[in-house]
């Protein structure tokens, strides 16, 4: 097996169709990224940050560099194609992004509110009613009631526990905290196994992260694949 090889360089981003590895957002267009591939002779894997997203790994093709300083990371290891470091202030201020932590993600919010949400609900059904029978006993009448049960039924759950729910409702990724793996099968409980993309058979439903996780109504036109370890897109798709 080949020694896999390893680099770095920043640039404007072409287009708004990448992603940040790390805050999942798009990166739009002249936008400067860092992009970090990965290359065993044979398979090529390139992955995207924001600048102020990006990270000093600390260790670069096995070499550890974990006291090598951002500003010396930068000078050795990021290629510049562009000529971008050729600016002596913008390079110092690229230099302070990837040395300042990126703003905490609104997105956790989102979901611990919905997870809120969801208890105080179960909380009032669980009261009794003037029959002396809990609400919680009776036939959901809402959206809101339907997810408070789901939320009942998943919430003792440990995280690997959702995460094997999760690979069965196919469109699902696995990762994120036990609020966000809560979210993702309560709805996956309420409106049912996610369908693949009709075109292609392989894309997945996307989520909006907007909104907490509610589905979008659209395909993505993409799929990975582990046999190439890369995203693939639908050829069929317009």
């Amino acid at each position: 097996m080949a020694d896999k090889s390893v680099s770095f360089h920043i640039e404007p981003s072409k287009s708004a169709r990448s992603s940040c590895k790390k805050c999942k957002e798009k990166i739009q267009k002249d936008v400067l990224r860092i992009a970090h591939s990965v290359s065993d002779g044979e398979k090529n894997f390139t992955s995207y940050h924001h600048v102020k997203c990006f990270n000093k790994p600390q260790k670069v093709s096995g070499t550890s560099i974990k006291g090598m300083s951002v500003a010396d990371f930068v000078e050795e290891y990021i290629e510049d194609p562009h000529g971008i470091f050729d600016d002596e202030d913008k390079l110092a201020e690229i230099i302070a992004d990837i040395e300042s932590k990126p703003p905490k993600s609104e997105k956790s919010n989102v979901y611990a509110n919905k997870i809120a949400t969801y208890k105080r609900a179960l909380e009032d059904m669980e009261d009794k009613d003037d029959e002396g029978k809990s609400s919680a006993s009776k036939k959901a009448r809402t959206d809101l009631e339907e997810k408070a049960r789901a939320y009942a039924v998943y919430n003792s759950k440990k995280n690997a526990e959702l995460q094997d729910i999760l690979r069965w409702n196919l469109g699902y990724g696995t990762s994120g905290t036990k609020e966000v793996l809560l979210t993702r099968c309560i709805d996956g409980r309420v409106n049912g196994r996610l369908a693949r993309c009709p075109v292609c058979s392989q894309g997945k439903l996307g989520l909006s992260d907007e909104d907490g996780g509610e589905l979008l109504p659209y395909f993505y036109p993409r799929y990975f694949t582990f046999l190439l370890n890369r995203q693939m897109h639908c050829s069929k798709w317009p």
